[in-house]
Order: C-alpha cells, then sequence, then structure tokens
C-alpha cells in the first residue's frame, strides 16, 4: 500500500495546508511524557506549525512541506529558513521533526548526490547552527514510510478516511444533508424570522468554537487586569494582609484559565477552577477587610470621609477584582461549561418554543463558518443503535460506525472546532423505546472521540419517558423557554408580517413561544388587520383564527384524521374553559382535562 498524496484533501483551497494539518493531528497524538502540553500554531508559526512543551519545558517542534518532487535548492532553502526561525525563537527546542511526503532516496551512487545525502549534509549544517545558538537537538524525518505506518493503526483510520476522501464529509456535502433536513422539517423553520437568543451561547461553548473561547479569553484578561491594579498604590506596605497568598491564588486562576483556553477541559477541571476563583475572591475580601480595619484605626469613626479616602484606590480594585473571580465561580458552574467539558446536550423545551428552529438555524450558521455539523430528525430513526444508523443508513455514507466516528473525529480537529451532530425531536418516531436502551452506551462512545459533540432535542412532557435517568454526570441539559418576553422578538415577527409593533412588550407568557406568536401574526394578516387590536371582540377574533390554524394542523390523516369542518379543536378548548369556570380556577388536574378534550374527539 502506498499513499496517494494528489489525492490529499485540499484544506482552505490548499494541499499544502492539509498536508500541515495532517502532520500536526498526527503529531498530536505522539506518545509524550506525562503532564505533557500540545499547540497548534496558526500562521506566521515562528518555524513551527506545532510544538509539544514537555514537563520540564523542553520543546519539540514539527515543520511540514508539501513536496513531492526531488527537492530544489530553494525548497532546501526553504526547509532551513523555517529551521533558523525554529532555532531563534524556542530557546528550550531539543526535537525538530521535518514532514515531506516522500521517502529519502538513497541509491549510494559514486559522484550522484541524492535525497539522502543532501539530508545529511544539510541536517550537519543545522546542528552546528543549534550548537552555535547553545541548542543541542535532534533532527529527525518523517517521510511517508512513517506517515503510512501512522494512518494504517486502528487509532488513524478516521484520518485516513477523511484525510485522502476528498468528498466524505466536505462542507458542502454536510450543507447539503442539512438542508435536505431543514426541508423536512417543513414551516416549523422560518430563516426569515431568526432572533438571536442567548441559549446560541450553550451552543458556542458545546461545539468548542472561536466564540467560546473568546469567553474563557475574556475571563482571563480581565483577572489578570484588575489584579495588576490591585497590586498598585501604597496599602501593601502598610496594611497587614496575606498578600502573597492572594498573588499566589490569582495568578493560578490565570494559569488554569489558560489551560481551559487551550481546550479540552473536563468537569473536574472546572471544578478545580471553580474553588480556586473562590479561594481568591475570598483572599481580596479579606484584604478589603484588613484595609478597612487599618482605617479605623488611622481615623476617628466620626470622620467618615478621612477614613474611606486612605486607600480608596486600593479598596475598589479589590472589590473589582474580587468580582471578575466572582464570575469566574459563576462560568465554571453554568450549562456551558458543562457542555464544554461533556461535548453532549439535552435540550429540553415545551411544545412551540422553537426548538426545532434553533437546531435548523445553528446547523445553518456552522456550517456558514465552515465548522462540521449534521441536523438530523428524530422521526427517521429505527429501535437499532443509533451511531450505526447514522453511519450507514441515514447518512447514506455506508461506513461502520466506528470508521464513521473517526472520520467525524477527524473533521472536527482539522477545523478547529468540534464536530456536531443535532438531533431533533427524540421524542418522535421509535423514540420513546430508541434511546431509553441506547442513549447511555452512545455517549459511552462517543466520549472516546474528543472532537465530536451532540445535542439532542426533546418536547418537556416526554423527557422522562424518552431520556435514561442517571446521565447528569454524561451531558449538560439545557431549557429553552423561547423568547421569554424578548421584545426584540416580537419586533422582528411584526416587522416580518408588516404589522405595527405593539408600543410596549406583549407581557402574555404565550407570547414567549415563538410558534404561537408566529401564528398569531399569521392570523392577524389573514383577518386584514394591520395591528393588535384594541377589545376584547378584536382579540377573540384573532384567538379564534388561531385556534383555526391548529384545528388545520390537527386534520390531516397522517396526524389525528377528523373532519376540519368539525372544529373539534374548538369543542376541546370550549370543554376546558366550562371546566375551569365551573370550577372558578385558571387550571384543572390533568385528568379531567384529559378527559374534556377526549370527550370532543369522541365522534
Amino acid at each position: 500500500m502506498s499513499l496517494e498524496w494528489l489525492k490529499l484533501r485540499p484544506w482552505n483551497g490548499s494541499q499544502q495546508t492539509a498536508f500541515e494539518k495532517l502532520s500536526v493531528q498526527l503529531l498530536a497524538h505522539e506518545p509524550v511524557p506525562d503532564g505533557s502540553k500540545f499547540v497548534a500554531k496558526g500562521s506566521p508559526d515562528a518555524g513551527v506549525e506545532a510544538l509539544w512543551t514537555f514537563p520540564n519545558g523542553d520543546e519539540w517542534g514539527i515543520q511540514s512541506k508539501f513536496f513531492l518532487n526531488a527537492l530544489t535548492e530553494n525548497q532546501w532553502a526553504q526547509i532551513q529558513e523555517s529551521f533558523h526561525n525554529a532555532v531563534a525563537r524556542h530557546p528550550r527546542l531539543v526535537k525538530y521533526t521535518v514532514c515531506i511526503p516522500q521517502d529519502r532516496a538513497d541509491p549510494r551512487l559514486e559522484n550522484q548526490r541524492w535525497f539522502m545525502d543532501k539530508w545529511n549534509d544539510y541536517t550537519a549544517k543545522w546542528r552546528q547552527y543549534a550548537r552555535d545558538h547553545s541548542l543541542h537537538l535532534d533532527i529527525d524525518y518523517r517521510g511517508e514510510a512513517e506517515f503510512l505506518d501512522r494512518l494504517t493503526r486502528p487509532e488513524h483510520r478516521g484520518r485516513l478516511l477523511f484525510w485522502f476522501d476528498k468528498h466524505l464529509l466536505t462542507i458542502d456535502w454536510l450543507r447539503g444533508r442539512v438542508e435536505e433536513a431543514v426541508a423536512n422539517v417543513g414551516p416549523r423553520y422560518t430563516p426569515e424570522l431568526n432572533v438571536k437568543l442567548p441559549i446560541s451561547a450553550t451552543f458556542e461553548a458545546l461545539g468548542h468554537t472561536p466564540a467560546y473561547f473568546d469567553v474563557i479569553r475574556g475571563h482571563r484578561a480581565r483577572v489578570r487586569k484588575e489584579h495588576g491594579r490591585a497590586q498598585a498604590g501604597p496599602a501593601r506596605k502598610e496594611v497587614a494582609c496575606d498578600w502573597a497568598a492572594l498573588d499566589n491564588e490569582t495568578e493560578e486562576v490565570v494559569s488554569a484559565l489558560a489551560v481551559a483556553q487551550a481546550g479540552g477541559v473536563s468537569r473536574a477541571d472546572f471544578d478545580r477552577l471553580s474553588k480556586l476563583a473562590s479561594v481568591g475572591e475570598d483572599k481580596a475580601w479579606e484584604c478589603v477587610q484588613a484595609i478597612d480595619e487599618f482605617e479605623k484605626k488611622k481615623a476617628k469613626d466620626s470622620d467618615r470621609q478621612l477614613r474611606e479616602s486612605m486607600f480608596s484606590f486600593e479598596r475598589k480594585q479589590l472589590r473589582d477584582l474580587a468580582g471578575e473571580l466572582e464570575d469566574v465561580v459563576g462560568f465554571c458552574s453554568s450549562v456551558q461549561a458543562t457542555a464544554a467539558a461533556d461535548g453532549a446536550l439535552l435540550l429540553v423545551g415545551a411544545a412551540g418554543t422553537g426548538k426545532t428552529h434553533l437546531f435548523c438555524d445553528i446547523a445553518l450558521q456552522r456550517l456558514h463558518d465552515r465548522q462540521p455539523t449534521l441536523l438530523l430528525l428524530g422521526p427517521h430513526f429505527e429501535d437499532k443503535e443509533p451511531l450505526t444508523q447514522i453511519a450507514s443508513g441515514i447518512t447514506g455514507l455506508n461506513l461502520s460506525r466506528d470508521d464513521f466516528l473517526a472520520a467525524v473525529d477527524a473533521a472536527g480537529e482539522a477545523s478547529g472546532a468540534k464536530f456536531l451532530i443535532l438531533i431533533d425531536a427524540i421524542n418522535e418516531g421509535e423514540g420513546q423505546t430508541l434511546w431509553v436502551k441506547y442513549m447511555p452506551g452512545m455517549l459511552k462512545v462517543l466520549a472516546g472521540h474528543p472532537h465530536v459533540a451532540i445535542a439532542l432535542s426533546v418536547r418537556d412532557t416526554y423527557e422522562d419517558s424518552v431520556v435514561p435517568a442517571g446521565l447528569e454526570d454524561q451531558m449538560a441539559r439545557e431549557v429553552h423557554l423561547g423568547f421569554a418576553h424578548e421584545y426584540s422578538a416580537t419586533k422582528t415577527f411584526f416587522d416580518y408580517y408588516k404589522l405595527k409593533a405593539p408600543s410596549i412588550p406583549l407581557l402574555n407568557p404565550e407570547f414567549d413561544n415563538p410558534q404561537f406568536l408566529k401564528l398569531f401574526c399569521k392570523t392577524l394578516v389573514n383577518l386584514g388587520q394591520t395591528e393588535v387590536p384594541r377589545g376584547l371582540p378584536g382579540l377573540t377574533a384573532v384567538f379564534d383564527g388561531f385556534l383555526d390554524s391548529v384545528n388545520h394542523k390537527l386534520a390531516p390523516p397522517a396526524v389525528l384524521d377528523f373532519d376540519e369542518k368539525d372544529r373539534l379543536v374548538h369543542r376541546a378548548i370550549d370543554n376546558l374553559v366550562q371546566l375551569m369556570a365551573s370550577a372558578w380556577t385558571y387550571w384543572v388536574p390533568r385528568s379531567e382535562a384529559k378527559n374534556a378534550v377526549d370527550n370532543a374527539f369522541v365522534h
């Protein structure tokens, strides 16, 4: 077997970039001492595409050049320039690996200099150059034989599939599958009515997107900034407080945030970060209290202005630092942090809150940002192991489960964000038997693929019957509340339907439901209205039109199969209203409500 390098999948239009990505991925999985840290670099890269930093601070760097033919002098010069940059900017470098997709020819013919001869000559010069800069490092070569050896190992099977099949899991192919799913969703997704909601931050964290890491970077920057400010001023020289402990704890928080910013943080890591930040916050408040007590001794209690002005600057900065550390504690316990750590999310919501719309919007936006994503619909699953269904039947890829997961893991790793699998409405179809049996095992398998994440949505009334108990430690849970009095959402809908927006927010809880708001606006349009009518008769007509819409939706044979003209939805509502009116209450027991609705549908 040989690797057909011309079939290497281009990345951002370049096979050179693709070869760099592949080289970096393979380096990231090399055996190294425990506690080593891996960093993949962007461009410019200071002579290395990626680095392993060992616990003692020594570094192992890699440089890749996609040269398929005999190297020219100019190409040798490119490698040498990269090597010189690496030596100059990485003073702890102990190993330098050069990756070129060809083996070194070595016929050993007299008076002829082949690849191996030139490699030996150049590396001799490079080692001397390194010694001149006080470095003693190993320079090794990784060619086709070394790549082939690694890519034929079971753990790299997915990378072989992904990088050498140009048509497998491309962004265009994924977009086609997502657009097909969106078409099957039908009117539940109206892209013109997109409203940006805070819940989107959870999906940024789940997918390890740049926006999520920007949040962590922001926390780290603010803590460092406030810590630096808190170190200024004369209070540290005059006030007795354990300033060293405050500094140590804060620096520990900054270091832990740097680790989280690099990715791959577990729940235990977030727990540790939360404890560090909490201790640091306590230390900051202890120093505030020490300043207060010091000032009380220096000034009379009645002279409040003098007492509070002595170290007012330091007091404020310590309070600000405590506030930033408190924010870190809050972030560590947030659903975003849990989703980022678990790589799995359960989205729960009532009917009509926009779960499907949200999934469609997230999938299309991620693909626009070239973040690999699959959107699948619950009714399309049979009562069989779900990952196997995705790998073979549902997607049409005809891959084994293991090959599929290995390939999507490689795709996620290459993209710089996780490959996100979205499965909407798992309560539909075979959901009530399928997921109880297979969800725990599915999450266990996915946990072994660090560049893959999954989100599943379920209607709240079905959660207990569809989702098995005991998964709290394996997946985050988020409740989708719809618009939750988002006035901008109401305005977006009214503008789209060319209706006059209400002058004050519509505070009725029904208007938090996107599906209700959409049907409400469509009903106004159908009735020839240009704004929300005033008075009971006008609103009664609007809600009657809303019930007409629901009645029309439920009447077809594929749903409840009744004669639309019988207006059974209206009968059911009338029965419920009579029950409430007779009991002088806004609610009735579920059993009574069920009987009232069932009686309306007896025909």
